[in-house]
């Protein structure tokens, strides 16, 4: 059986996807009716007839499914015009196939084994979902090839000016931002970041809605787009007039299809500009983020190299010049430089392999070799050597040869049963060789692999996890067992204890769950896993304390395994990992976001002068993001799954300002409650709990002074206790009660019910009933989620460190 290089690669992108093949003479893309890539759109007509790509571009087909990546990872149905329901990873498949197709088409090939590329940050559902997708289109997606990693090595592959570079991959739907260095022929990923809720389709959005507006402004009816068709109809002129823009001044979108008083709107550069302008800051901001992370200043990057459709705009390039100016690459065509970039690494993977510990016994007449050779040289030499696995104690001779005819090492007598040599590369982009055996009577015998290939340039990065993985413990905490930015594949192992006791033969459990996440607060992460012990499954009984070991390990793709070994018992447990992201909660969205404004606002006045563009950025992003959950409980759900993802990567950034600001704050927090509370007693004539607090001042101090948090929360929950025997008296105290409940409406489980209790409390306040107000408040409460679930959605862990 012999083997063959994968040499395809497949950028499924969220607008636009291609697929490129890797040939002797470097990456080529393989065309679609003429065009390089495919629009990413299934539709299906009346009669249930499929429709993929740009057959499916028709308003007459409305509702199509588009920019469904992003929801890769959910069980979201997507409706077509026919009624049926799709998955996300259904019509992703849908695009496999054509592009499948296509290279059946082209090459007359029918592909099988194939890279496919992912976003940086995308998490360990998506991948999943990606798999799965390849799957459905009857290919075996070998590796999924961070995008940013496809991209540099497509720009650098024939220019490997060693340096460090920026991959700036701003797509039609996700943004991803790399730090890669080049050094001896060797690609390195320094750091990744990104955003996969940001890209050309919301520029496109906030197109369509100046152009609403406007129509509103001249006196038509906005209900005019309010119909499947012609919504559809409307962003597609919108995403044309912005895409034109990137080589003329102004474009007009025609309305004549629409009743309306006006038939054309004019739309320019500037007002684009205007209209995105935030949203490239804020690719700048990640982007910067970036080289602060490696104390990198712009001079120290060699090239920009820029990725995806958006980065054609003229606004972008000149944005990235001002902010950075470091000289832009333009060297590759940004819309299919991602599926280039994947070829090339396809060329250096084997489609079909024997793992040498599954070898199958060979007969006489066949020669099994353990082949080792470095896939990609940046040398023009390179060392090839061998084993024979079977016929065990083979003795004879091996040569290599080069297809192209131009190379021969010559017949090499096997020491042993093993040979070693030196093979040059060709001219060509990849050289082919083919090994050649014969007996010691000189008789060829057929041998397994009979070829292998080596691309000459720069090897491929070894991809990097983006985010820390581990188990959550009790607290809320994520115990770290493989750190972002650890090259891929990684093993790690979390050492935890149990947290209770778990008697054997018991009803009762444990459960353990596995994150991912940019923050060690496990409510800022995903769960990728869970894993429930149950007493009755379990030979002996597991203590409080007794130890638990979690392993972790993530291949290149990012597929996870994780096991729970539990060593009193000797046992390991498979975790069973998630393939799909939870829906999201409206309610809980806004619980964790009103959490974090609040959290902001506790440290704000503390934070250094030179930080307080992180408070900024933050602020900003906790209002966008206040606005969008509002959609989410108007049914909204793909505006759930972004505001998950970003607010987590918000609290994940203001993390280490917390963590460095929240004790000045509590201390502040907690001396203002004081002086309150004593000028409390003083109204009320509590000269001994006036006594009190003058003490729990010295100890606040003293805590301060230690850096002893907890001893200030001891203090803080003393105060209260104080605070509360007079507070609740005050008309204020009623008053403010009255207000909080308003203010949690939004999060109540009945409402009716909740409705009534805030009247009843209403109409207490208003006769002064200072005590009728407190107990409608603690009747609120019945109807409120559980807070310690709201701010911990682990708060059951069996696990701590």
């Amino acid at each position: 059986m012999g083997n063959s290089t994968v040499d395809y690669g497949i950028d499924l992108g969220t607008t636009n996807s291609s697929a490129a093949r890797m040939s002797a003479k470097g990456p080529e893309v393989v065309l679609v009716r003429r065009m390089n890539y495919i629009p990413s759109v299934v539709a299906k007509t009346k009669t249930g007839e499929l429709k993929v790509g740009a057959d499916a571009l028709k308003p007459d087909f409305a509702p199509q499914a588009r920019q469904f990546k992003r929801l890769m990872g959910t069980s979201e149905p997507i409706k077509l015009h026919d009624g049926s329901a799709w998955t996300p990873t259904m019509l992703s498949a849908e695009i496999l196939k054509a592009l499948k197709s296509a290279v059946k088409l082209r090459t007359n090939q029918n592909l099988e084994n194939v890279v496919v590329t992912v976003p940086a940050m995308f998490n360990q559902p998506q991948c999943e979902a990606t798999n799965e997708a390849a799957k459905l289109a009857g290919l075996n997606a070998l590796v999924l090839l961070q995008e940013p990693i496809a991209a540099a090595t497509a720009y650098l592959a024939n220019n490997p000016v060693e340096g460090n570079y920026l991959v700036y991959d701003l797509g039609g739907g996700t943004f991803d931002v790399s730090l890669v260095r080049l050094r001896d022929g060797e690609m390195a990923v320094l750091e990744h970041g990104g955003d996969n809720y940001l890209g050309g389709s919301d520029f496109d959005r906030r197109v369509l809605e100046w152009v609403v507006q406007q129509v509103e402004d001249a006196g038509g009816d906005s209900d005019a787009f309010s119909g499947e068709r012609e919504r559809f109809a409307l962003s597609v002129a919108c995403e044309e007039a912005r895409v034109a823009l990137s080589d003329q001044d102004s474009t007009m979108i025609y309305l004549d299809d629409f009743d309306l008083p006006i038939t054309k709107v004019e739309l320019t550069q500037s007002t684009v500009v205007d209209l995105i302008e935030d949203l490239v800051t804020k690719t700048v901001e990640i982007t910067r983020d970036r080289l602060r992370s490696r104390s990198l200043k712009p001079t120290e990057i060699k090239s920009l190299l820029l990725v995806g459709g958006p980065t054609q705009m003229p606004y972008v390039r000149a944005r990235l010049q001002e902010e950075f100016g470091i000289p832009l690459s333009f060297e590759q065509d940004p819309m299919t430089v991602v599926a280039e970039g994947a070829a090339i690494h396809a060329s250096t993977l084997l489609s079909s392999s024997r793992a040498p510990d599954s070898m199958a016994i060979g007969s006489s007449e066949e020669v099994i070799w353990d082949l080792h050779y470095d896939p990609v040289s940046p040398d023009p030499e390179t060392t090839v050597a061998a084993r024979v696995l079977s016929p065990g104690g083979f003795k004879g001779e091996a040569r290599i040869v080069s297809e192209s005819g131009d190379f021969e090492t010559g017949w090499q007598m096997l020491v042993n049963g093993a040979f070693s040599v030196d093979v040059n590369l060709g001219r060509e982009s990849v050289s082919k060789y083919r090994i050649e055996v014969r007996d010691l009577r000189g008789t060829l015998l057929a041998c397994d692999p009979t070829s292998f290939a080596i691309r000459s340039g720069v090897r491929t990065a070894q991809p990097v996890a983006p985010y820390n993985y581990g188990p959550v413990v009790q607290g809320g905490k994520m115990k770290l067992a493989v750190k972002a930015g650890s090259p891929l594949p990684a093993n790690g192992t979390a050492e935890c204890a149990m947290a209770e006791t778990l008697v054997a033969g018991s009803p009762g459990e444990c459960r353990i769950y596995i994150v991912e996440g940019n923050s060690e607060h496990a409510t800022e992460a995903l769960q990728v896993g869970a894993l429930t012990i149950r007493g009755a499954e379990i030979p002996r009984t597991l203590k409080a304390g007794e130890k638990v070991e979690v392993r972790i390990r993530i291949d290149e793709s990012r597929r996870i395994k994780a096991r729970v070994y539990f060593p009193l018992i000797d046992e390991e447990r498979l975790v069973e990992t998630s393939i799909l992201i939870d829906a999201p909660d409206p309610q809980a969205l806004s619980a964790a976001l009103t959490e974090t404004r609040l959290g902001l606002a506790r440290i704000e006045d503390h934070v250094a002068p030179e930080e307080q563009d992180l408070v900024i950025r933050a602020d900003r992003e906790i209002e966008r993001l206040e606005a969008l959950v509002e959609k989410v409980h108007e049914g909204a759900v793909d505006e759930g799954y972004q505001v998950h993802k970003q607010l987590s990567d918000t609290q994940a950034a203001l993390r280490p300002l917390r963590d460095r600001y929240e004790v000045k704050a509590l201390y502040a927090e907690i001396a203002g409650r004081i002086e309150y509370a004593t000028t409390l007693c003083q109204r009320y004539g509590d000269s001994m709990g006036e006594a009190k607090l003058a003490d729990l001042t010295k100890d606040l101090d003293k805590a301060l002074r230690l850096g002893q948090r907890d001893a200030m929360e001891g203090v803080k929950n003393r105060v209260m206790e104080i605070f509360w025997e007079h507070y609740g008296k005050t008309k204020e105290c009623a008053e403010y009660q009255v207000q909080w409940m308003r203010e949690a409406a939004s999060a109540a489980t009945d409402p009716v019910s909740y409705h009534e209790v805030v009247r009843r409390a209403q109409e207490a306040l208003d006769r002064d009933d200072r005590e009728g107000v407190l107990l409608q408040a603690s009747r609120a409460w019945d109807f409120l989620p559980d807070r310690e679930r709201m701010r911990n959605r682990f708060f059951d862990t069996g696990l701590r460190s």
